[in-house]
Protein backbone atom coordinates (compact mmCIF):
# COMPACT_ATOMS: atom_id res chain seq x y z
CA UNK A 1 0.00 0.00 0.00
CA UNK A 2 1.17 3.71 -0.64
CA UNK A 3 2.93 5.38 2.53
CA UNK A 4 2.61 8.52 3.08
CA UNK A 5 6.32 10.72 3.67
CA UNK A 6 7.37 14.21 4.56
CA UNK A 7 9.42 14.38 0.96
CA UNK A 8 9.93 11.97 -2.02
CA UNK A 9 12.68 8.92 -1.46
CA UNK A 10 14.47 10.52 -4.38
CA UNK A 11 15.00 14.01 -2.48
CA UNK A 12 15.96 11.89 0.97
CA UNK A 13 18.58 10.86 -1.67
CA UNK A 14 19.99 13.86 -2.69
CA UNK A 15 19.79 15.87 0.27
CA UNK A 16 22.46 12.92 1.95
CA UNK A 17 24.57 13.43 -1.49
CA UNK A 18 28.10 15.28 -0.41
CA UNK A 19 27.64 19.39 -1.07
CA UNK A 20 27.97 21.18 -2.67
CA UNK A 21 24.45 20.51 -4.56
CA UNK A 22 22.23 23.34 -6.30
CA UNK A 23 18.23 22.92 -6.87
CA UNK A 24 15.76 24.65 -8.56
CA UNK A 25 11.74 24.50 -7.45
CA UNK A 26 9.84 25.73 -10.12
CA UNK A 27 6.00 26.01 -10.10
CA UNK A 28 3.24 28.60 -10.62
CA UNK A 29 1.68 30.42 -7.40
CA UNK A 30 0.08 28.73 -4.89
CA UNK A 31 1.28 25.62 -6.34
CA UNK A 32 3.59 24.33 -2.71
CA UNK A 33 6.88 25.43 -3.32
CA UNK A 34 7.06 27.20 -0.20
CA UNK A 35 6.05 24.06 1.81
CA UNK A 36 8.29 22.17 -0.03
CA UNK A 37 11.22 24.48 0.74
CA UNK A 38 10.33 24.21 4.38
CA UNK A 39 10.08 20.34 4.13
CA UNK A 40 13.25 20.94 2.67
CA UNK A 41 15.07 22.47 5.71
CA UNK A 42 12.74 20.74 7.72
CA UNK A 43 14.68 17.50 6.88
CA UNK A 44 18.24 18.22 6.19
CA UNK A 45 20.81 17.27 9.33
CA UNK A 46 22.28 20.55 9.20
CA UNK A 47 22.65 24.58 9.30
CA UNK A 48 19.18 25.64 7.95
CA UNK A 49 18.78 29.24 6.18
CA UNK A 50 15.49 30.28 4.25
CA UNK A 51 15.53 33.93 2.61
CA UNK A 52 11.86 35.04 2.09
CA UNK A 53 12.02 37.34 -0.75
CA UNK A 54 7.96 37.94 -1.19
CA UNK A 55 6.87 37.73 2.19
CA UNK A 56 8.01 39.09 5.29
CA UNK A 57 8.76 37.75 7.96
CA UNK A 58 6.03 38.11 10.68
CA UNK A 59 3.66 36.47 8.34
CA UNK A 60 5.86 33.96 7.55
CA UNK A 61 5.92 32.93 10.80
CA UNK A 62 2.02 33.41 11.06
CA UNK A 63 1.26 30.84 8.22
CA UNK A 64 4.17 28.75 9.54
CA UNK A 65 4.74 28.92 13.43
CA UNK A 66 7.54 26.45 13.90
CA UNK A 67 9.75 28.94 12.08
CA UNK A 68 9.10 31.57 14.89
CA UNK A 69 12.63 32.92 16.92
CA UNK A 70 14.49 29.76 18.34
CA UNK A 71 13.46 27.60 15.85
CA UNK A 72 15.94 25.13 14.11
CA UNK A 73 15.60 27.08 10.73
CA UNK A 74 17.17 30.87 10.81
CA UNK A 75 14.85 32.98 8.54
CA UNK A 76 16.51 36.12 6.80
CA UNK A 77 14.04 38.54 5.93
CA UNK A 78 14.10 39.64 2.28
CA UNK A 79 11.20 41.52 1.49
CA UNK A 80 12.30 44.88 1.85
CA UNK A 81 15.52 45.41 0.25
CA UNK A 82 18.37 47.60 1.39
CA UNK A 83 19.80 48.51 -1.99
CA UNK A 84 19.02 47.59 -5.61
CA UNK A 85 21.94 47.19 -7.84
CA UNK A 86 21.84 50.67 -9.43
CA UNK A 87 22.29 52.45 -5.84
CA UNK A 88 25.17 50.34 -5.24
CA UNK A 89 26.81 50.66 -8.55
CA UNK A 90 28.38 54.16 -7.13
CA UNK A 91 29.80 52.48 -4.51
CA UNK A 92 31.72 49.67 -6.27
CA UNK A 93 32.10 51.71 -9.39
CA UNK A 94 35.70 51.89 -8.74
CA UNK A 95 36.18 48.56 -7.81
CA UNK A 96 33.71 47.18 -11.11
CA UNK A 97 36.55 45.56 -13.07
CA UNK A 98 37.92 43.65 -10.32
CA UNK A 99 34.74 42.61 -9.11
CA UNK A 100 33.31 41.16 -12.54
CA UNK A 101 36.89 39.42 -13.19
CA UNK A 102 35.86 36.04 -13.11
CA UNK A 103 39.68 35.07 -12.92
CA UNK A 104 39.38 36.52 -8.60
CA UNK A 105 37.96 35.61 -5.36
CA UNK A 106 34.26 34.26 -5.86
CA UNK A 107 33.66 36.28 -2.41
CA UNK A 108 34.72 39.60 -3.52
CA UNK A 109 32.08 39.17 -6.57
CA UNK A 110 29.36 38.18 -4.40
CA UNK A 111 29.45 41.72 -3.16
CA UNK A 112 27.16 42.58 -6.34
CA UNK A 113 24.17 40.03 -4.64
CA UNK A 114 21.35 41.11 -2.88
CA UNK A 115 22.08 42.19 0.55
CA UNK A 116 19.44 39.45 1.91
CA UNK A 117 21.40 37.02 0.10
CA UNK A 118 24.95 38.25 1.45
CA UNK A 119 23.06 37.91 4.81
CA UNK A 120 22.79 34.31 4.54
CA UNK A 121 26.31 33.81 3.25
CA UNK A 122 27.52 35.47 6.56
CA UNK A 123 25.96 33.19 8.56
CA UNK A 124 27.23 29.77 7.05
CA UNK A 125 28.88 28.01 9.07
CA UNK A 126 32.99 27.18 8.33
CA UNK A 127 33.20 23.47 7.19
CA UNK A 128 29.88 22.96 8.33
CA UNK A 129 26.76 21.39 6.30
CA UNK A 130 23.96 24.04 5.46
CA UNK A 131 20.76 24.49 3.02
CA UNK A 132 20.03 27.97 2.14
CA UNK A 133 16.60 27.90 0.13
CA UNK A 134 16.03 31.54 -1.57
CA UNK A 135 12.19 31.88 -1.91
CA UNK A 136 11.44 33.22 -4.23
CA UNK A 137 14.58 34.15 -6.50
CA UNK A 138 12.69 35.70 -9.10
CA UNK A 139 11.39 38.24 -6.98
CA UNK A 140 14.40 38.87 -5.51
CA UNK A 141 16.18 39.19 -8.68
CA UNK A 142 13.95 41.46 -10.48
CA UNK A 143 13.44 43.87 -7.99
CA UNK A 144 17.06 44.09 -6.86
CA UNK A 145 17.84 44.45 -11.11
CA UNK A 146 14.93 47.23 -11.21
CA UNK A 147 15.32 46.16 -14.85
CA UNK A 148 14.38 43.05 -16.65
CA UNK A 149 17.69 44.41 -19.62
CA UNK A 150 20.55 43.02 -19.85
CA UNK A 151 24.00 43.71 -18.33
CA UNK A 152 24.00 48.05 -18.88
CA UNK A 153 26.69 50.54 -17.64
CA UNK A 154 29.38 47.98 -16.69
CA UNK A 155 26.44 45.95 -14.01
CA UNK A 156 26.16 42.46 -13.67
CA UNK A 157 22.96 40.84 -15.53
CA UNK A 158 20.79 38.01 -13.92
CA UNK A 159 23.02 35.39 -15.97
CA UNK A 160 25.94 36.89 -14.12
CA UNK A 161 24.65 37.55 -10.86
CA UNK A 162 23.41 33.54 -10.88
CA UNK A 163 26.39 32.01 -11.88
CA UNK A 164 28.39 34.07 -9.31
CA UNK A 165 25.57 32.77 -6.94
CA UNK A 166 26.02 29.04 -8.21
CA UNK A 167 30.05 29.78 -7.58
CA UNK A 168 30.23 30.99 -4.37
CA UNK A 169 27.58 28.47 -2.80
CA UNK A 170 29.83 25.75 -4.21
CA UNK A 171 33.03 26.82 -2.26
CA UNK A 172 31.58 25.17 0.83
CA UNK A 173 29.35 22.52 1.69
CA UNK A 174 26.29 24.08 0.90
CA UNK A 175 22.91 22.68 -0.83
CA UNK A 176 21.22 25.69 -2.71
CA UNK A 177 17.79 25.53 -3.72
CA UNK A 178 16.55 28.52 -5.55
CA UNK A 179 12.56 28.44 -5.92
CA UNK A 180 11.32 30.07 -8.58
CA UNK A 181 8.04 31.35 -10.61
CA UNK A 182 9.30 31.55 -14.21
CA UNK A 183 7.58 28.70 -16.23
CA UNK A 184 10.35 28.76 -19.08
CA UNK A 185 13.55 26.53 -17.97
CA UNK A 186 16.73 29.04 -18.77
CA UNK A 187 20.38 28.05 -18.95
CA UNK A 188 20.12 28.03 -14.96
CA UNK A 189 18.44 24.95 -15.29
CA UNK A 190 21.63 23.36 -16.83
CA UNK A 191 23.57 24.30 -14.21
CA UNK A 192 21.99 23.02 -11.12
CA UNK A 193 22.14 19.66 -10.14
CA UNK A 194 18.31 19.09 -9.77
CA UNK A 195 15.13 20.39 -10.94
CA UNK A 196 12.05 20.26 -9.54
CA UNK A 197 8.17 21.32 -10.62
CA UNK A 198 5.13 21.97 -8.25
CA UNK A 199 1.64 21.94 -10.14
CA UNK A 200 -1.96 21.36 -10.37
CA UNK A 201 -3.95 19.27 -12.12
CA UNK A 202 -7.36 19.09 -12.64
CA UNK A 203 -9.38 15.60 -12.38
CA UNK A 204 -13.32 15.23 -12.63
CA UNK A 205 -13.25 18.58 -11.30
CA UNK A 206 -10.98 18.70 -8.31
CA UNK A 207 -7.68 19.72 -7.69
CA UNK A 208 -4.52 17.82 -6.93
CA UNK A 209 -1.46 19.10 -6.28
CA UNK A 210 1.99 16.80 -8.15
CA UNK A 211 5.52 17.50 -7.59
CA UNK A 212 7.58 16.55 -10.84
CA UNK A 213 11.26 15.45 -10.77
CA UNK A 214 12.72 16.61 -13.78
CA UNK A 215 15.97 15.85 -12.78
CA UNK A 216 18.46 14.64 -9.64
CA UNK A 217 22.05 14.05 -10.63
CA UNK A 218 23.62 11.23 -9.27
CA UNK A 219 20.08 9.61 -7.85
CA UNK A 220 17.95 7.32 -9.31
CA UNK A 221 14.61 8.09 -10.18
CA UNK A 222 12.15 5.30 -9.12
CA UNK A 223 8.89 7.78 -9.13
CA UNK A 224 9.33 10.76 -11.34
CA UNK A 225 6.22 12.43 -10.05
CA UNK A 226 4.42 12.53 -6.69
CA UNK A 227 0.72 13.79 -5.65
CA UNK A 228 1.02 15.94 -2.38
CA UNK A 229 -0.91 17.53 0.54
CA UNK A 230 -0.44 20.57 2.55
CA UNK A 231 -2.74 19.65 4.64
CA UNK A 232 -1.78 21.15 8.20
CA UNK A 233 0.74 23.41 6.31
CA UNK A 234 2.70 20.62 6.10
CA UNK A 235 4.46 19.24 2.74
CA UNK A 236 2.78 15.29 2.58
CA UNK A 237 3.42 13.54 -0.40
CA UNK A 238 2.39 9.75 -1.35
CA UNK A 239 4.40 6.94 -2.39
CA UNK A 240 3.24 4.35 -5.03
CA UNK A 241 1.41 1.15 -4.21
CA UNK A 242 3.77 -1.76 -2.79
CA UNK A 243 3.20 -4.68 -4.42
CA UNK A 244 2.67 -6.24 -0.75
CA UNK A 245 -1.06 -5.80 0.35
CA UNK A 246 -2.97 -5.57 4.02
CA UNK A 247 -4.32 -8.82 5.56
CA UNK A 248 -8.31 -8.90 4.01
CA UNK A 249 -9.63 -7.79 7.03
CA UNK A 250 -8.63 -4.93 8.87
CA UNK A 251 -9.32 -3.72 13.15
CA UNK A 252 -11.59 -0.74 13.17
CA UNK A 253 -10.85 2.45 14.66
CA UNK A 254 -13.02 2.96 18.08
CA UNK A 255 -16.28 4.17 17.75
CA UNK A 256 -16.35 7.51 19.47
CA UNK A 257 -19.65 8.46 19.81
CA UNK A 258 -22.35 5.69 18.70
CA UNK A 259 -25.17 7.20 16.31
CA UNK A 260 -28.72 5.21 16.49
CA UNK A 261 -29.58 3.81 13.02
CA UNK A 262 -26.13 3.76 11.87
CA UNK A 263 -23.13 1.49 11.63
CA UNK A 264 -19.68 2.75 12.31
CA UNK A 265 -17.08 2.91 9.16
CA UNK A 266 -14.36 1.91 11.78
CA UNK A 267 -12.21 4.76 10.26
CA UNK A 268 -12.45 8.17 11.56
CA UNK A 269 -11.16 9.41 8.14
CA UNK A 270 -14.03 7.49 5.98
CA UNK A 271 -16.59 8.90 8.95
CA UNK A 272 -15.39 12.26 8.58
CA UNK A 273 -15.18 11.96 4.62
CA UNK A 274 -18.11 10.22 3.95
CA UNK A 275 -20.83 9.87 7.10
CA UNK A 276 -21.77 6.76 9.18
CA UNK A 277 -23.20 3.71 7.07
CA UNK A 278 -26.84 4.28 7.45
CA UNK A 279 -29.40 1.26 8.14
CA UNK A 280 -31.54 0.43 5.36
CA UNK A 281 -29.19 2.56 2.93
CA UNK A 282 -26.76 1.21 0.44
CA UNK A 283 -23.19 2.33 -0.41
CA UNK A 284 -22.21 1.92 -3.98
CA UNK A 285 -18.20 1.71 -4.45
CA UNK A 286 -17.21 2.27 -7.73
CA UNK A 287 -13.69 1.24 -8.99
CA UNK A 288 -11.04 1.60 -11.77
CA UNK A 289 -10.51 -2.11 -13.01
CA UNK A 290 -7.08 -1.02 -12.05
CA UNK A 291 -7.78 -0.33 -8.79
CA UNK A 292 -6.06 -3.33 -6.64
CA UNK A 293 -8.83 -5.14 -5.05
CA UNK A 294 -6.73 -5.53 -1.65
CA UNK A 295 -7.03 -1.58 -1.77
CA UNK A 296 -10.58 -1.85 -1.73
CA UNK A 297 -11.02 -4.50 0.53
CA UNK A 298 -9.03 -2.32 2.85
CA UNK A 299 -11.61 0.43 2.62
CA UNK A 300 -14.69 -1.66 3.74
CA UNK A 301 -12.49 -3.92 6.01
CA UNK A 302 -12.75 -1.52 8.72
CA UNK A 303 -16.56 -1.48 8.61
CA UNK A 304 -16.92 -5.38 8.56
CA UNK A 305 -14.33 -5.66 11.63
CA UNK A 306 -16.60 -3.33 13.12
CA UNK A 307 -19.64 -4.94 12.88
CA UNK A 308 -18.54 -8.39 13.73
CA UNK A 309 -16.63 -6.69 17.04
CA UNK A 310 -20.00 -5.48 18.22
CA UNK A 311 -21.96 -8.86 17.70
CA UNK A 312 -23.23 -8.16 14.90
CA UNK A 313 -23.94 -10.25 11.32
CA UNK A 314 -21.57 -9.72 8.14
CA UNK A 315 -22.98 -11.36 4.96
CA UNK A 316 -20.81 -10.84 1.47
CA UNK A 317 -21.08 -11.88 -1.59
CA UNK A 318 -17.13 -12.93 -2.61
CA UNK A 319 -15.82 -12.32 -5.98
CA UNK A 320 -14.68 -15.34 -7.39
CA UNK A 321 -10.32 -14.67 -7.01
CA UNK A 322 -11.09 -15.12 -3.55
CA UNK A 323 -11.06 -18.11 -1.29
CA UNK A 324 -13.20 -18.24 2.00
CA UNK A 325 -10.32 -19.59 3.35
CA UNK A 326 -7.82 -17.18 2.31
CA UNK A 327 -10.60 -14.48 3.88
CA UNK A 328 -10.54 -16.21 7.20
CA UNK A 329 -6.83 -16.01 7.67
CA UNK A 330 -7.40 -12.14 9.11
CA UNK A 331 -10.69 -13.33 10.90
CA UNK A 332 -9.07 -15.06 14.19
CA UNK A 333 -7.74 -11.07 15.30
CA UNK A 334 -11.27 -9.83 15.41
CA UNK A 335 -13.18 -12.98 16.47
CA UNK A 336 -12.91 -16.66 17.36
CA UNK A 337 -14.01 -19.78 15.03
CA UNK A 338 -17.35 -20.47 16.97
CA UNK A 339 -17.90 -16.37 16.42
CA UNK A 340 -17.12 -16.89 13.54
CA UNK A 341 -19.41 -19.12 12.32
CA UNK A 342 -22.20 -17.38 14.13
CA UNK A 343 -21.90 -14.37 12.75
CA UNK A 344 -20.86 -14.97 9.12
CA UNK A 345 -21.96 -16.16 6.02
CA UNK A 346 -20.18 -16.21 2.68
CA UNK A 347 -21.48 -16.93 -0.93
CA UNK A 348 -19.53 -17.71 -3.50
CA UNK A 349 -18.85 -20.20 -6.51
CA UNK A 350 -15.39 -20.55 -5.61
CA UNK A 351 -14.02 -24.42 -4.13
CA UNK A 352 -13.11 -24.19 -0.38
CA UNK A 353 -11.00 -27.66 -0.57
CA UNK A 354 -8.64 -26.04 2.56
CA UNK A 355 -11.67 -24.64 4.56
CA UNK A 356 -11.44 -26.74 8.06
CA UNK A 357 -14.80 -28.32 8.37
CA UNK A 358 -15.80 -26.07 11.68
CA UNK A 359 -15.87 -23.42 9.39
CA UNK A 360 -17.66 -24.61 6.14
CA UNK A 361 -21.34 -23.88 8.37
CA UNK A 362 -20.31 -20.23 7.42
CA UNK A 363 -20.16 -21.15 3.39
CA UNK A 364 -23.35 -20.95 1.18
CA UNK A 365 -22.99 -22.01 -1.77
CA UNK A 366 -24.39 -20.17 -5.22
CA UNK A 367 -26.72 -23.25 -5.87
CA UNK A 368 -29.13 -25.41 -3.61
CA UNK A 369 -27.65 -28.71 -4.06
CA UNK A 370 -30.99 -30.14 -3.76
CA UNK A 371 -32.14 -28.10 -6.56
CA UNK A 372 -29.52 -27.16 -9.42
CA UNK A 373 -30.94 -24.99 -12.02
CA UNK A 374 -33.61 -22.88 -9.71
CA UNK A 375 -32.63 -19.81 -6.88
CA UNK A 376 -28.90 -19.30 -5.60
CA UNK A 377 -28.89 -19.11 -1.63
CA UNK A 378 -29.69 -15.40 -1.52
CA UNK A 379 -32.70 -15.77 -0.06
CA UNK A 380 -30.83 -18.12 2.82
CA UNK A 381 -28.36 -15.32 3.07
CA UNK A 382 -31.35 -12.99 3.63
CA UNK A 383 -32.84 -15.01 6.04
CA UNK A 384 -29.30 -15.47 8.21
CA UNK A 385 -28.98 -11.09 8.08
CA UNK A 386 -32.89 -10.92 9.29
CA UNK A 387 -31.98 -12.90 12.11
CA UNK A 388 -29.72 -10.21 13.77
CA UNK A 389 -30.82 -9.62 16.77
CA UNK A 390 -32.00 -6.03 16.93
CA UNK A 391 -29.74 -4.18 19.00
CA UNK A 392 -26.63 -5.57 17.06
CA UNK A 393 -25.55 -4.05 13.64
CA UNK A 394 -26.01 -6.20 10.33
CA UNK A 395 -23.44 -5.33 7.13
CA UNK A 396 -23.84 -6.87 3.73
CA UNK A 397 -20.97 -6.78 1.17
CA UNK A 398 -21.86 -7.20 -2.20
CA UNK A 399 -18.87 -7.77 -5.06
CA UNK A 400 -20.54 -6.92 -8.34
CA UNK A 401 -18.01 -9.84 -9.66
CA UNK A 402 -19.24 -12.27 -7.42
CA UNK A 403 -23.27 -11.44 -8.63
CA UNK A 404 -22.20 -11.72 -12.12
CA UNK A 405 -20.17 -15.60 -11.74
CA UNK A 406 -23.96 -16.56 -9.56
CA UNK A 407 -25.41 -15.34 -12.34
CA UNK A 408 -23.08 -17.28 -14.77
CA UNK A 409 -23.64 -20.59 -12.93
CA UNK A 410 -27.22 -20.05 -12.10
CA UNK A 411 -28.26 -19.59 -16.09
CA UNK A 412 -27.33 -15.88 -16.51
CA UNK A 413 -30.79 -14.46 -15.42
CA UNK A 414 -30.01 -14.14 -11.89
CA UNK A 415 -28.69 -10.82 -11.36
CA UNK A 416 -28.81 -8.18 -14.30
CA UNK A 417 -29.39 -4.60 -14.21
CA UNK A 418 -33.30 -4.93 -14.40
CA UNK A 419 -33.31 -7.80 -11.19
CA UNK A 420 -30.52 -6.81 -9.27
CA UNK A 421 -32.34 -3.43 -7.98
CA UNK A 422 -35.21 -5.28 -6.62
CA UNK A 423 -32.93 -7.71 -5.34
CA UNK A 424 -30.96 -5.12 -3.16
CA UNK A 425 -34.51 -3.16 -2.14
CA UNK A 426 -35.68 -6.38 -0.80
CA UNK A 427 -32.72 -6.31 1.48
CA UNK A 428 -32.78 -3.29 2.65
CA UNK A 429 -36.24 -3.73 4.02
CA UNK A 430 -36.31 -7.13 5.28
CA UNK A 431 -33.32 -6.23 8.09
CA UNK A 432 -31.76 -3.67 9.58
CA UNK A 433 -28.52 -3.59 7.77
CA UNK A 434 -26.53 -1.37 5.14
CA UNK A 435 -25.58 -3.13 1.78
CA UNK A 436 -22.41 -1.61 0.33
CA UNK A 437 -22.01 -2.97 -3.21
CA UNK A 438 -18.55 -2.99 -5.00
CA UNK A 439 -18.27 -3.07 -9.04
CA UNK A 440 -16.52 -1.74 -11.77
CA UNK A 441 -17.78 2.10 -12.47
CA UNK A 442 -18.72 0.89 -16.44
CA UNK A 443 -20.63 -2.37 -15.18
CA UNK A 444 -24.54 -2.14 -16.19
CA UNK A 445 -25.14 -3.63 -12.98
CA UNK A 446 -22.83 -0.85 -11.04
CA UNK A 447 -25.25 1.82 -12.92
CA UNK A 448 -28.38 0.17 -12.34
CA UNK A 449 -27.65 0.82 -8.72
CA UNK A 450 -26.91 4.84 -8.94
CA UNK A 451 -30.29 5.87 -7.99
CA UNK A 452 -30.52 3.68 -5.36
CA UNK A 453 -27.03 4.70 -3.48
CA UNK A 454 -26.97 7.02 -0.90
CA UNK A 455 -23.35 6.84 -0.94
CA UNK A 456 -21.53 7.29 -4.25
CA UNK A 457 -17.87 6.80 -3.81
CA UNK A 458 -15.25 6.51 -6.85
CA UNK A 459 -12.14 5.13 -6.57
CA UNK A 460 -9.23 5.55 -8.99
CA UNK A 461 -5.81 4.41 -9.86
CA UNK A 462 -3.26 7.56 -11.03
CA UNK A 463 0.51 7.17 -11.36
CA UNK A 464 0.53 4.03 -9.21
CA UNK A 465 -1.60 5.86 -6.52
CA UNK A 466 -4.89 5.04 -5.29
CA UNK A 467 -7.58 8.24 -5.02
CA UNK A 468 -10.46 8.00 -3.60
CA UNK A 469 -13.48 10.52 -3.73
CA UNK A 470 -17.32 11.27 -3.35
CA UNK A 471 -19.65 11.61 -6.06
CA UNK A 472 -22.34 11.44 -3.80
CA UNK A 473 -21.83 13.41 -1.93
CA UNK A 474 -19.46 15.80 -3.40
CA UNK A 475 -16.12 15.67 -1.61
CA UNK A 476 -12.62 16.59 -2.12
CA UNK A 477 -10.28 14.11 -3.25
CA UNK A 478 -8.56 11.61 -0.93
CA UNK A 479 -5.47 9.03 -1.37
CA UNK A 480 -5.44 5.81 0.17
CA UNK A 481 -2.39 5.24 2.62
CA UNK A 482 -1.52 2.77 5.15
CA UNK A 483 -1.92 3.67 8.17
CA UNK A 484 -0.36 2.29 11.84
CA UNK A 485 -0.54 -0.28 14.78
CA UNK A 486 -3.42 2.22 15.51
CA UNK A 487 -5.29 3.17 12.34
CA UNK A 488 -5.73 0.03 9.25
CA UNK A 489 -5.59 3.13 6.57
CA UNK A 490 -5.66 6.85 6.15
CA UNK A 491 -7.44 8.87 3.44
CA UNK A 492 -5.13 11.94 2.80
CA UNK A 493 -7.01 14.79 1.59
CA UNK A 494 -5.62 17.07 -1.20
CA UNK A 495 -4.91 20.68 -0.26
Amino acid sequence: MSTLLDLPRELYDFLSRPSPQSLLIRGPAGSGKTTLGIALLENFPGRRILVSSRVAQDELVREFPRLSNGGAVKVVDGSHLRHTLPEIRTVLQGAGRVILDAEKDPTVRGLWLPSPVREAVEQLGTGENALVVIDSWDALVERYLGSRLGATHGLPDRAELERTLLDLMSRGPVFLALILEEATPTALDYLVNGVLETGWEGVDGRAERWVRLRKLRGVRIDSAQYPFSLEGGRFHCITPISVEGPSFLARAEPDPSPVPGTIWPGSADYALAFGRLALHRLTLIERDFTVPEVATRLVVSTAVAHTLEQGGRVGEMLPPSVLPEEFYRSYPRIVPVSEFVRQVRFLTVAHTPELPDELRPAILPPLDRNAVGTEPRSPELARFLTETPPDRPALLLSWLSGLRAISSATGGSTYTPETLPGVALRYLMGAPLHAIFVGPESDPLTVALRSMASVRIRLQQRHGRVFVFGEQPVTPGFVLTEGDELVSYRLLRIV
